[in-house]
């Protein structure tokens, strides 16, 4: 009889630890599933510079987490190319061959080592590099009457990046020379304007392994603002304009579709007696960005398709809105029709009111091959 009661006991007991083994929660859970999405799987004649974009991985557990870029031409790619991101985009520093089928995936990491990796997607690079580039060198904006109201010229260094754009404007005060310059983590803006009055702007740009960290912003070679970009896990970003005394004065919100064009704009001021604004945009195209459109009102034009700023920003929008979130009302709504060149560049720009169709501004671009 004793032996027989210790056998059950011993029954029990394993029942008992079995049981509770089942219950066990794991202290720490691996990053959800997510997917890439540009360039799409099978993708073809993509740069040889990509801008390679995924899904937020959301945690469980709510920890930070970072990417891992492999790319290379295996099939379960094991190359390397960067780690440590919170943003979720990269655009490769070196570029790939041409006419060459890649193979790339992310691997999401939390803040305990756990890891999620997405499928694995492959492109193929345009197949030849072309002897010149065809670029920019000058915008013509017209009212609606076709009188010119301003031009803006570009002009580039060996690199064929841009070095200079001046603009003449209708209203003389409004003419301007902005220059650039570039080293390995910043490039350096100042803009001159012929008259003497308006102060001298710099604007310092810097960028890591992220993309765009912080803004320095000079007036007559003071530093008035200093304003940080913050990357969000859901794929957004924030721009944070503060004054010298590290105080927050504005903050502007971004949201990004898949393919990295902006599609909402919110700017909020600390001040509740400056009106905040939304900005939305929407029905984007599938051909290159122009150097001249709404959106580079949100973000310096100098940033977007910048190797090292992590800002993309591919296509043109075909219709914007404006509204004011302090009162309710929307001030402007655009459609924007675009006329197209034989390489997918915009040429001619026309603005029109969205509720009657009528014009309300035409740019023209003009191109060099250099």
């Amino acid at each position: 009889m004793k032996y027989l009661f210790l056998s059950l006991l011993f029954v029990s007991l394993l029942s008992c630890s079995k049981s509770g083994d089942e219950d066990i929660v794991p202290d720490n859970q691996a990053p959800k599933a997510f997917t890439l999405t540009s360039p799409a799987s099978n993708a073809t004649g993509f740069a040889t510079t990509p801008a390679l974009s995924w899904q937020a991985a959301t945690d469980p557990d709510g920890d930070t987490v970072t990417y891992s870029v492999y790319l290379d031409q295996n099939v379960n790619p094991i190359t390397l190319i960067k780690s440590g991101l919170t943003a979720v985009s990269y655009m490769p520093t070196t570029a790939l061959a041409n006419n060459i089928v890649y193979y790339w995936k992310v691997v999401a990491t939390d803040a305990k080592g756990a890891t999620t990796a997405s499928s694995v997607f492959k492109f193929t690079t345009v197949a030849t590099v072309p002897a010149t580039k065809s670029l920019p060198v000058k915008v013509t904006h017209t009212n609606i009457s076709g009188a010119v109201t301003q031009t803006s010229t570009i002009t580039y260094d060996n690199q064929k990046r841009i070095n200079k754009v001046t603009i003449v404007n209708q209203t003389p005060n409004q003419n301007l020379t902005n220059t650039f310059s570039y080293e390995a983590d910043k490039i350096t803006e100042i803009i001159e304007y012929n008259d003497p009055a308006i102060q001298t702007k710099k604007q310092i740009y810097y960028y890591n392994a992220n993309g765009v960290y912080k803004e320095e912003q000079f007036f007559n070679g003071t530093l008035r603002y200093i304003i940080d970009w913050y990357y969000r896990p859901d794929g957004g970003k924030e721009r944070r304009i503060k004054n010298t005394s590290g105080n927050l004065l504005t903050t502007w919100y971004y949201r990004f579709g898949a393919t990295g064009n902006i599609e909402r704009v919110v700017i909020d001021d600390v001040n509740v007696t400056v009106e905040d604004w939304e900005y939305i945009f929407s029905n984007y195209d599938t051909k290159l960005r122009s150097i001249s459109n709404p959106v580079n009102d949100m973000i310096a034009f100098i940033m977007m398709g910048f190797p090292g700023t992590n800002f993309p920003a591919p296509n043109n929008p075909q219709a914007y809105i404006r509204k004011s979130l302090t009162s309710g009302n929307v001030i402007n709504t655009s459609t924007l029709e675009y006329t197209y060149n034989n390489k997918n560049q915009v040429t001619v720009m026309k603005i029109k009111d969205a509720n009657n169709g009528s014009l309300k501004e035409s740019r023209t671009i003009d191109y060099q091959e250099f």
